[in-house]
């Protein structure tokens, strides 16, 4: 599951202008309790709601989350 780095999202948060987590949310389309709830990892984002908030902060995916990496299993 993917979890967002909650500490870099609010610094990026700050330097894209943005005063508070209700600023963002709004124009991300979810709600301030949506926001939250991926920041402390109860919620995950949607593929569209990550790309728009890289977008939004000026920033990369793997800047902003930590995610599952692929296992390679070998088949003998």
């Amino acid at each position: 599951m993917l979890k967002l780095r909650k500490n870099t999202v609010i610094g990026l948060m700050h330097l894209a202008g943005y005063n508070n987590q209700g600023e963002l949310a709004q124009d991300l389309g979810v709600t301030r309790q949506w926001l939250s709830a991926m920041l402390n990892g109860l919620g995950t984002p949607s593929t569209d709601q990550l790309v728009k908030l890289c977008g939004l902060l000026n920033c990369s995916i793997d800047q902003i989350a930590d995610y599952p990496k692929a296992v390679a299993l070998i088949v003998a």
